[in-house]
């Protein structure tokens, strides 16, 4: 099975909703050029003027304001864009206390998890004596409780460690964007406490996909 990140949390959230996407997807494959939600792309983009810029907020916010205005989607996105820079005002406001990170922004890439395919990114990652603290910025609404949660830094941390640019995990952070300073870390010790939970979120995801009863 492969997985996007935006799948995995679907799927961690409700494993029966996401093996209904995935097997409608198998008959009807959504088209390349199907428009999708700009949002998040304009985040990522300011978001790289920001950490570009030496963290600078009046650079992360103008960037978006300018890249937002441009948009043929303006008047059409309205509320999309002003909910993302609320996001980004969340962001820039915890980031203010952290420390200038290793990495940021690090390239999505196919790593093999627990016998299935993760295709994931990495948002902001510090490198440590202990080993990697890596950051995912979520700006979707697909999970929220605590459980759900630490299922996808566990999900995170193993894809990390399995990255050609990774390493040893020593702690993975949540920020919740869309919620304000909704953000939630756990060491490694409690994270290797979810690795079977997840392996079986995984298989039971593959298994509704595929159209086997769990």
């Amino acid at each position: 099975m492969e997985l996007s990140a935006r799948q995995l949390r679907t799927g961690i959230r409700s494993p029966a909703a996401l093996a209904r996407q995935l097997r409608i997807a198998a008959v009807a494959p959504i088209a390349p050029d199907t428009p999708r939600s700009p949002q998040r792309p304009w985040i990522d983009a300011s978001l790289r003027r920001y950490f570009d810029g030496h963290r600078s907020v009046d650079v992360l916010l103008a960037d978006y304001e300018d890249r937002t205005k441009g948009s043929k989607r303006h008047e059409s996105a309205a509320s999309e864009i002003a909910n993302g820079r609320k996001m980004l005002v969340r962001f820039a406001d915890m980031d203010k206390t952290q420390p200038d990170p290793t990495r940021v922004q690090m390239r999505r890439e196919r790593v093999e998890v627990l016998g299935h395919g993760l295709t994931m990114g990495v948002d902001v990652a510090y490198q440590t004596s202990a080993g990697w603290i890596i950051r995912h910025l979520i700006t979707d609404d697909e999970i929220r409780l605590t459980e759900h949660m630490r299922l996808y830094a566990t999900a995170a941390a193993l894809h990390f460690e399995g990255r050609s640019d990774g390493g040893p995990v020593s702690g993975v952070e949540v920020w919740l964007l869309r919620h304000d300073r909704r953000v939630a870390g756990w060491p490694r010790s409690l994270i290797e406490k979810r690795v079977e939970n997840l392996a079986l979120r995984l298989d039971e995801i593959a298994r509704g996909a595929a159209g086997r009863a769990a």
